[in-house]
């Protein structure tokens, strides 16, 4: 039978305690979120997502190593909440023929690397990145990138925007119309034949032609597709046709 002396007790609890506490601590490190290491999350998030956009097929929109949706879920889980995850696949890619395919529409607006930032800390668990941005295709927006930790990584979980109130008042002609989307297409319009066609409406109809084409991409249509554009005017939807593509525009 072995007999403990009291200050043999005193040491064992004072081993215990330590290990409590230095276990409190790392806890504590976990759930604390710098703004270096929140901006980490919120790039890897874009970073994940872009490269598995640019997986496709030549020129096609079909997936190169994603057969279906929940391929791209369970590789975007690393870096985002399941629910966010989860929305974006359904939102970006279609399963048609056993097969995955990219759909062409406007990207989200992820977080500019960039650009100056606030971190907010609104509960023990969660951080809010508050962003600014402004430019001729998305507007002025105030961005929250929401942050959670999810047991064992902080994850981005959300992404909202607001629109911020614009001050001019002006509408756009047809010549800025034509820029807008000269901009939209960006290195591309050195090559094309940009041209307003005709008002449907209050929506502008430019048209894009590309001579050196058969046909539009639609991979490449959703990499240009990004929403919504400057002051007064947004991206409808785009029309495609061999050869060409037709970007209509809407008075906000």
């Amino acid at each position: 039978m072995c007999s403990c002396s009291g200050d043999e007790g005193q040491k064992e609890d004072g081993k215990n305690e330590g290990k409590d506490t230095q276990k409190s601590d790392e806890d504590e490190n976990q759930l604390s979120l710098t703004k270096d290491k929140a901006k980490q999350v919120a790039v890897q998030a874009k970073t994940s997502f872009d490269e598995i956009i640019n997986s496709t097929e030549g020129n096609s929109s079909k997936m190169k190593g994603y057969g279906t949706k929940e391929d791209v879920v369970n590789e975007l889980k690393d870096v985002m909440s399941q629910s966010l995850a989860q929305g974006l696949t359904d939102a970006y890619f279609a399963e048609r023929d056993g097969a995955l395919y990219l759909q062409p529409q406007g990207g989200p607006l992820w977080f500019n690397q960039d650009g100056s930032f606030k971190l907010k800390h609104p509960s023990e668990k969660e951080y809010v990145i508050v962003q600014e941005q402004s430019s001729e295709l998305s507007g002025n927006v105030t961005m929250h990138y929401i942050i959670k930790y999810d047991g064992e990584n902080w994850v981005l979980d959300q992404m909202k925007s607001q629109q911020k109130q614009q001050n001019s008042q002006s509408k756009v002609t047809q010549e800025q119309a034509v820029e807008l989307v000269r901009e939209h297409i960006g290195t591309q319009g050195e090559n094309v034949k940009v041209e307003f066609d005709h008002m449907d409406g209050e929506r502008y109809v430019v048209h894009v032609y590309f001579p050196h084409l058969r046909k539009i991409s639609q991979h490449r249509i959703a990499k240009l597709f990004v929403f919504p554009l400057s002051y007064c005017a947004s991206v409808q939807h785009i029309r495609c046709y061999p050869g060409a593509c037709a970007f209509v525009l809407k008075e906000k």
